[in-house]
């Protein structure tokens, strides 16, 4: 059974994730030495099944996902997000390789339904490939996806997961490839929309320090 895709989060309940295993790898393309840079997720990933609807936010009642457009997962991950020069809102180094992420944009799309624009740059100096595996998703059947980025709704003491079709396959960047020195690719995520009165969230990307108060249009 899947867990749902908000979850309560605070010092007296909720459901915090326990740990699981996850691992970035860089790769040096000349030699072939791969140096292996393991990291504890801190978070679980919980999906939800859109056939029954995204649940709200605040009081649970189901809404209704459909009517919100979303790029095709297994296709090409730049295309899939607009062709305008993007608008970098914040960047971070991620804390175990030469990768850069940069947040480009968190919007609503319909009334349930929250996607986050993102890119990852891979800034490193010498001949080295960013491969992704479970670096970024969680669980095992989730490997090159990004399925372990989440949002944190700090004053309301929320969690909000990447949501999921009914195959369980998640609906965000998918089959991701190995990242080149010096390449940069645009990826997408949704999540069940926060209640109207949250103007900004944590967007908490694995490897990355959290991303404090990006907006919300």
């Amino acid at each position: 059974m899947m867990s749902p895709a908000v979850s309560d989060w605070g010092p007296h309940g909720g459901s915090e994730a326990g740990p699981t295993g996850g691992r970035l790898v860089v790769a040096e393309g000349s030699s072939g030495v791969v140096r292996h840079h393991a990291r504890r997720a801190r978070w679980v990933l919980s999906g939800v099944l859109l056939l029954v609807g995204v649940g709200g936010c605040r009081d649970g009642e189901p809404g209704d996902p459909g009517s919100a457009e979303v790029p095709d997962a297994t296709g090409s991950m730049s295309t899939a997000l607009s062709a305008s020069a993007p608008t970098v809102v914040a960047e971070h180094q991620a804390e175990d390789a030469q990768l850069r992420v940069q947040i480009l944009e968190l919007e609503r799309v319909g009334a349930n339904v929250l996607r986050l624009h993102f890119a990852f740059v891979n800034d490193s100096p010498a001949n080295e490939v960013v491969e992704f595996g479970a670096a970024f998703a969680p669980e095992a059947g989730d490997a090159d996806s990004v399925a372990g980025v989440h949002l944190v709704d700090v004053p309301r003491q929320k969690k909000y997961f990447v949501l999921r079709e009914t195959s369980g396959q998640p609906l965000c960047s998918r089959d991701l490839v190995p990242l080149a020195p010096g390449d940069r690719v645009e990826l997408w995520a949704t999540f069940p929309a926060p209640s109207q009165e949250a103007e900004a969230i944590m967007v908490v990307i694995p490897t990355v320090r959290p991303f404090e108060a990006i907006p919300i249009t």
